[in-house]
């Protein structure tokens, strides 16, 4: 199979790409411009430069989607039945790559953690919770507790979490003004951003404790 590191070069002091096959410069698509063979998709960059997109918490999620549509359908490997093995290695590869990098920047909190990685060498794992919302978060664990609910306590449950839910969209939403200021050079951001993103971690997994628990008392 060919390997991403066996093929880059350095031309005119910048990075450049060779073609595996033809020994060519790829170009910047996933395609060589000189053969059309295909090429490995991490020599397109990161997840954002895969899809085209800047390097930014800000996602467009339906050209996120359409591009991620144009790219399976040139990396699937059933178009690749009548093609060499190597050529069939990485469209299998490229597959899995672009998955992965679909459902990362889909995701809020796995977007957020990938562009933070890249713009600050990762970020400190403390799952904090929300200020401000220690009743509701005493009353949450109380009727979680509970081997059986009544309607009054079902009512609460469900109200909480929707006081959960509020909150987390409301961290999310502040991400990409945070992300904003720490390309701007505001060191003062990542710790900002690490702490919205535990918050919003925190906030998913006892909004999930509360789906679960409503749904089993259904």
């Amino acid at each position: 199979m060919p390997n991403p590191e066996s093929v880059r070069t350095a031309l005119d002091g910048a990075a450049k790409h060779l073609c595996w096959s033809c020994r060519e410069e790829t170009g910047e698509g996933p395609f060589c411009e000189s053969c059309v063979k295909i090429q490995p998709a991490e020599l397109m960059g990161d997840y954002f430069a895969l899809f085209e997109l800047p390097r930014a918490y800000a996602v467009d999620a339906q050209y996120l989607k359409n591009k991620f549509y144009e790219l399976s359908r040139k990396f699937h490997p059933d178009f690749y039945g009548d093609k060499t093995d190597a050529e069939k290695t990485l469209a299998r590869d490229n597959s899995a790559y672009l998955n992965t990098a679909f459902r990362t920047l889909s995701d809020p909190i796995k977007r957020a953690e990938y562009l933070l990685v890249r713009c600050a060498r990762g970020y400190r794992v403390d799952l904090v919770p929300p200020q401000g919302l220690f009743e509701e978060i005493l009353t949450a664990g109380e009727l979680l507790e509970k081997n059986s609910l009544s309607s009054e306590d079902l009512t609460t449950l469900r109200e909480t979490g929707r006081v959960f839910a509020v909150r987390q969209d409301e961290r999310i939403v502040s991400l990409a003004g945070l992300f904003d200021r720490l390309v701007a050079g505001d060191d003062a951001a990542k710790g900002e951003i690490e702490n919205a993103i535990n918050e919003i971690k925190y906030l998913r997994t006892i909004l999930d404790r509360i789906d679960q628990r409503l749904h089993k008392t259904i």
